[in-house]
């Protein structure tokens, strides 16, 4: 089996080859880039007739890690060259947005300390412990997102401050993925029937067969997110949101950053923030991807004073 930079050579001497003819005048380009929460190399093509200026980026490091696991170059080649172009024809049917660009302009929130020479080249305001970041939206289907991060470059094209920014954001976020919240034993439920019934009356049932369970509103775990599930975790962000469910549970809230894709709010009255703080370190170091780690801390939302802190727990220090 290779190693990384041994792969690394014969990715570049011959992913060509694996996408036709029509690619053969092309140069392939390794850099390095920022992803959040960490630093990858990206592979694109240089000179691609009708797309000069534009290439789809693919990640070395996750074609690596899928080779390692299959040890398998001509099937690892064969499949990214196919998510290549089917990317490619993805660009090809993105809508031109230059006549409203402020209205494609949405934020989404990191982590500060995983991502701070990320930040040092985009615009961006902290909250607590994250940082809100700022991103213009291309196209989307169900559930992608197809975006670009908005970097210092990019602002100034566009001759937009940060706080023009994050005004803008602020309206357009909310309006063009919508909040949804709702219990984590509908989307365990749903997740679990799925297949069993149509689309369009999976969640009347999953609510219905949530509500048999008997788990009142006070002790049950909300996910917090937007309607395609992707950077959601910017929906906790609009106050409005966390002030009608802590009313709903007629108490305040402890935030649980699940992800950068979502977050979970539950009662601070169902058992000690440092309990909820074990658990969101468990699971991002089991489970969360590391581009998808939001934060280890736990959030308070407080009703009565309308505002969202961060807990002292004597978290687990977390590293990228």
């Amino acid at each position: 089996m290779m190693n990384y930079e041994d792969f690394k050579k014969k990715v570049e001497n011959e992913f060509a080859n694996y996408l036709g003819t029509e690619f053969d005048e092309t140069k392939i380009v390794i850099h390095s880039v920022y992803k959040t929460n960490c630093k990858i190399e990206s592979l694109a093509l240089r000179g691609i007739k009708g797309h000069e200026n534009m290439s789809p980026s693919l990640s070395l490091n996750g074609m690596f890690k899928y080779y390692k696991q299959s040890e398998n170059f001509e099937k690892v080649m064969s499949e990214f060259a196919e998510i290549f172009t089917e990317t490619l024809n993805d660009i090809e049917s993105i809508p031109n947005i230059e006549n409203n660009i402020e209205g494609n302009i949405f934020f989404t929130l990191i982590n500060t300390k995983m991502n701070t020479e990320f930040l040092k080249d985009v615009p961006h305001r902290e909250f607590e412990d994250l940082s809100i970041v700022y991103r213009l939206r291309a196209m989307d289907s169900d559930s992608r997102i197809c975006s670009t991060v908005i970097n210092n470059r990019l602002a100034s094209e566009i001759g937009k401050t940060e706080d023009e920014l994050f005004e803008l954001a602020k309206v357009n976020t909310k309006t063009i993925y919508p909040i949804v919240t709702r219990k984590i034993n509908e989307i365990i439920v749903k997740s679990i029937f799925s297949d069993m019934f149509p689309p369009e009356i999976i969640d009347e049932i999953a609510t219905k067969m949530a509500e048999s369970l008997n788990i009142d509103d006070k002790h049950s775990m909300y996910v917090i997110t937007n309607k395609v599930g992707v950077f959601g975790a910017s929906s906790f962000l609009y106050e409005d949101v966390l002030f009608e469910l802590a009313n709903k549970v007629d108490s305040n809230l402890y935030i649980l950053p699940s992800s950068i894709n979502e977050v979970i709010a539950i009662s601070s009255e169902c058992d000690e923030p440092r309990v909820f703080a074990d658990m969101v370190y468990d699971i991002n170091m089991s489970q969360v991807p590391m581009e998808e780690i939001l934060s280890n801390s736990v959030y308070l939302y407080n009703r009565d004073e309308r505002k969202v802190s961060i807990i002292d727990t004597t978290e687990s220090e977390m590293t990228a």
